[in-house]
């Protein structure tokens, strides 16, 4: 498993005439949220930062198996005799998952997926809600600040999805029924060479993407 600091540091300024007894120590606290978990704290930040989904990256052969099951840690997926499940060590590891900001540069995903020759075509993309994930998951977060990553160590479940992106329109329409038939919560896109189709599962729209933006019933 990847290893993943959780500490990062603040450069500050600050003048002699500021620091009076007291006053340091609650600077402090508000700063570093000493009282705060370090899910809390990460939430601050990506609240700061305008982030508002945590995106994981997989094939888009997976996509039924996860608006099902969710999005399970390597060491906890079950198949069918039937079944393939295909991991991407990028995001997904034996006890834990990287989801990445959706502000994202995405740079580090798109130099791993040319390392490897992979098929761009085949990827999907799960935005979840940090704040649904916050109140379902009972372990804390860890942040890297370099990559931009929030590493979750349990299992991310279909309730704090809110879209999903494929490019293949075979698994746009099996993901369509899936989320129709679990009546899941989320909506859903279909990409081909930069147009950004919306599936009409909901009347609400949501402006997620720098493209033009249709309904696939059209």
């Amino acid at each position: 498993m990847k290893k993943i600091s959780n500490k990062w540091f603040l450069k500050f300024a600050f003048k002699k005439e500021v620091v009076e007894e007291g006053v340091f120590a609650k600077w402090l606290d508000k700063v570093f949220a000493i009282n705060k978990t370090e899910k809390q704290k990460i939430l601050s930040l990506l609240e700061k930062a305008d982030v508002k989904d945590l995106l994981f990256y997989t094939d888009v052969r997976n996509v039924n198996n996860i608006l099902i099951n969710g999005i399970k840690t390597v060491n906890d997926i079950k198949v069918t005799d039937e079944e393939i499940y295909y991991v991407w060590s990028f995001a997904q590891h034996d006890n834990s998952i990287d989801l990445e900001f959706d502000n994202s540069t995405r740079a580090h995903f798109w130099k791993w997926s040319k390392d490897i020759e992979f098929d761009t075509d085949l990827i999907a993309v799960f935005a979840i809600n940090p704040q649904h994930l916050a109140e379902i998951t009972r372990k804390d977060w860890l942040l890297d600040r370099a990559q931009n990553f929030v590493n979750i160590s349990e299992n991310i479940y279909p309730e704090t999805f809110s879209w999903l992106m494929v490019q293949d329109i075979k698994f746009f329409k099996e993901a369509e029924n899936v989320i129709k038939l679990n009546g899941l919560n989320m909506e859903l896109y279909f990409g081909d060479q930069g147009i950004v189709r919306k599936s009409n599962l909901q009347n609400n729209t949501k402006d997620i993407f720098n493209s033009k933006t249709q309904d696939t019933n059209k």
